[in-house]
């Protein structure tokens, strides 16, 4: 008896961890439709925090200038599922020209971070090439 508790626990426990990795890999393909769906590269927030904070295209829960939503409260989540909360946040990391999409345009390249509501954290590169003159 003792065997078969200890056993459902342990199917319980990685139940609930696959839900939040679940969770989790939904808020970074969140963030690639927020990519996709831009005609250009999104500015830089929080031009006013420390250093490395001005590369911040999106927030956790897209606060503004000065709010990083990095302690995820409740009020700013971007999406939940099964009822686990996520958050997503965009970061540019660099850009360059795009080799064989023309001389007008640039690849940029951005980490994203998602963290569903247990802490599971997803962190992903994101390449998308935009128009040269934006962004920069």
């Amino acid at each position: 008896t003792n065997t078969t508790v200890f056993e459902l626990q342990i199917a319980g426990n990685e139940r609930q961890a696959a839900q939040e990795f679940n969770v989790a890999d939904s808020g970074w393909k969140q963030a690639a439709s927020f990519l996709k769906n831009r005609a250009t590269p999104p500015l830089r927030r929080n031009l006013t925090l420390a250093v490395g904070a001005d590369e911040i295209v999106r927030n956790f829960g897209d606060g503004g200038d000065g709010t990083l939503n990095d302690d995820f409260p409740d009020s700013d989540i971007d999406g939940r599922l099964g009822g686990i909360r996520y958050w997503y946040q965009v970061t540019y990391r660099s850009s360059q020209a795009s080799i064989g999409s023309g001389t007008d345009f640039d690849r940029f390249n951005y980490e994203v971070n998602s963290v569903a509501e247990s802490r599971s954290r997803i962190e992903v590169r994101i390449s998308r090439i935009f128009q040269s003159g934006y962004g920069r």
